[in-house]
């Protein structure tokens, strides 16, 4: 719980916002924040990041906390799909320096592997 180091309080004056504010938000399930041992709420830079998103979409933008949700939902798959992305480029990679290794080692130097493997590169390094 090292990270969570803030009170209830001292997020909403961070915020200029009440903490019945907090409490809403909290409720909604848009923030988590942990407890204490005497059960007081403990909150994150990243609850804080958080509500200071919710904040700009409802003051700025004029969001509503449907909509509220609706957009932190996607950013959310969004960051997953990255995730994915990321992880998937890596086992393409590793797959190419598998293949790369294996025909450098083979006896059987075909031509047309050899261009897929270089394509496989071109596309890990985003030049197609």
């Amino acid at each position: 719980m090292a990270d969570a180091k803030y009170t209830i309080g001292i997020v909403a004056e961070m915020l200029n916002i009440t903490p019945q504010t907090v409490r809403v938000y909290e409720q909604r399930g848009f923030i988590f924040p942990k407890r204490s041992s005497g059960n007081t709420r403990l909150y994150t830079d990243e609850d804080v990041d958080t509500l200071r998103m919710i904040l700009k979409l409802t003051q700025d933008l004029k969001v509503n906390l449907c909509g509220v949700e609706i957009i932190m939902k996607l950013v959310q798959q969004i960051h997953s799909l990255e995730t994915e992305k990321e992880r998937l480029y890596q086992m393409l990679y590793e797959a190419g320096t598998m293949l790369q290794t294996f025909m450098d080692s083979s006896t059987h130097k075909d031509v047309p592997m050899r261009s897929t493997i270089g394509t496989l590169i071109q596309i890990i390094n985003g030049d197609m």
